[in-house]
């Protein structure tokens, strides 16, 4: 695409679509590992913040950002496409986004393993599972065993969070 500056014609990038969500998709992935690192830095408390609490707030509002800006593109690919029909499949897929979202975010404030079993849970929920108890069992033992394959099998530290949950505490 060319567009004239000053009477020349000059060659002008535009992003499309899919440049902007991988985009925002990366500066998600940068931006959680960001606030992972700045979580562990010591937060302090409400009279002296400590290390942490500012890049950790960098952190979520970054996520925060790109996460509305990829579901705002998202809509308006499915809105574009003609893919809406009545607007379920185009809503769940958002917020699918928005529960993943949230779980990067909730990450270092819950610990993986209350942080991992409400995203399970809010995801088979906006799949379509519809018996609570179903939905419980499965989202508890998805946390647990993912908790135990990086913890335990991988040797990864994942976060614990306030409770001090995870396969790290027991073993």
């Amino acid at each position: 695409m060319t567009q004239t500056i000053e009477g020349t014609e000059v060659d002008v990038w535009r992003p499309g679509h899919r440049a902007k969500m991988i985009t925002d998709v990366v500066i998600v992935a940068v931006a959680a590992g960001y606030t992972v690192l700045a979580s562990q830095l010591g937060l302090g408390d409400s009279s002296r913040p400590g290390p942490g609490f500012f890049p950790l707030l960098v952190g979520i509002v970054l996520i925060l950002a790109a996460g509305i800006h990829l579901a705002v593109l998202t809509f308006k690919q499915l809105r574009q496409r003609g893919e809406t029909g009545n607007g379920r499949p185009s809503l769940r897929a958002g917020l699918v986004l928005a529960a993943l979202t949230a779980y990067v975010v909730a990450l270092p404030l819950l610990g993986h393993l209350l942080a991992g079993t409400i995203m399970s849970a809010a995801v088979l929920k906006l799949l379509g599972a519809r018996r609570i108890g179903v939905i419980i069992a499965i989202a508890v033992l998805t946390g647990f065993l993912s908790d135990l394959l990086f913890t335990v099998l991988l040797g990864v530290t994942l976060p614990e969070g306030p409770f001090g949950l995870g396969w790290a505490a027991w073993i």
